[in-house]
């Protein structure tokens, strides 16, 4: 997966750490990771702060993973004060550069479309 992730433009500061099958990242300026399950691979970048996310728009995000099909392999987790964006996918991502380019592709489209979300719901 590391060799795929060097030849993707928007991807820099490549980290292994080995004893998590774990990548970590910087994706158009974003931290990111991605952790190989051999069954499958996740891929996730941090959408913003803890207390950025309110209950309000954490609920409509919730509702919007679970009833949109394009949306179910993805998932948030609250890590280290900051809400992480996961995008679930094949475990053959890891070797593609195409199928790998465009799950980050969605990711940093799903993680815009989101903070849109965050920033409309502040300004009411």
């Amino acid at each position: 997966m590391q060799e795929i992730l060097n030849v993707l433009p928007l991807v820099t500061d490549i980290q292994l750490l080995k004893s998590s099958n774990t990548i970590e990242f910087i994706l158009d300026n974003v931290q990111a990771q991605a952790k190989d399950y051999q069954h499958s691979v996740c891929v996730g970048l941090i959408l913003c702060e803890e207390k950025i996310l309110h209950d309000a728009i954490f609920k409509h995000m919730s509702l919007l993973f679970a009833s949109l099909e394009e949306a179910q392999d993805y998932g948030l987790e609250l890590r280290k004060k900051h809400w992480w964006l996961w995008c679930r996918a094949d475990g053959d991502i890891g070797t593609n550069v195409e199928q790998m380019a465009s799950i980050l592709d969605q990711l940093l489209s799903f993680r815009h479309y989101l903070i849109s979300l965050i920033s409309n719901h502040s300004k009411n």
